[in-house]
């Protein structure tokens, strides 16, 4: 078993940020897990990995790689309380797996009811000392 954190990465890191996201009411994600196969009653999706890379510039059909991230319910449990429960009894680790495949944009944010991405510059150890301030940027004239 390969150990890792679940962050996001770059080929360059040149921007830096968070997402956050709220499930849909009709949990698309545990039908994603059924279109690829997985048994939801021996794994319980407590997340997923969302991957686009776009080397042509004229590729606008192209592909994201989602990877719905997954736990063995009957070792794990099949709840998110569970998971926290086994990752305090086990110093903090929690054995996954990732169950992937290509997807469109609209297929991926159709599975989130709100969906925020907050991306900057990456600014190494300062990456989160911003504070927000109201100033006047100046209107761009035509």
């Amino acid at each position: 078993m390969t150990e890792q954190t679940l962050t996001a990465h770059a080929k360059y890191d040149d921007l830096l940020g968070t997402v956050a996201a709220d499930h849909h009411d009709s949990n698309r994600l545990c039908d994603l897990a059924r279109e690829l196969g997985v048994d939801t009653n021996r794994h319980f999706i407590f997340g997923v990995h969302v991957y686009f890379e776009m080397e042509n510039s004229d590729d606008l059909n192209a592909k994201l790689r989602v990877d719905l991230l997954a736990v063995n319910a009957l070792v794990v449990g099949a709840s998110f309380d569970s998971i926290r429960d086994f990752m305090r009894k086990n110093d903090g680790k929690l054995p996954y797996a990732r169950l992937g495949k290509l997807m469109s944009f609209e297929e991926v944010l159709t599975a989130f009811k709100r969906f925020d991405l907050v991306l900057t510059m990456n600014l190494g150890p300062f990456q989160d000392a911003f504070e927000e301030d109201s100033f006047d940027l100046g209107r761009i004239k035509s």
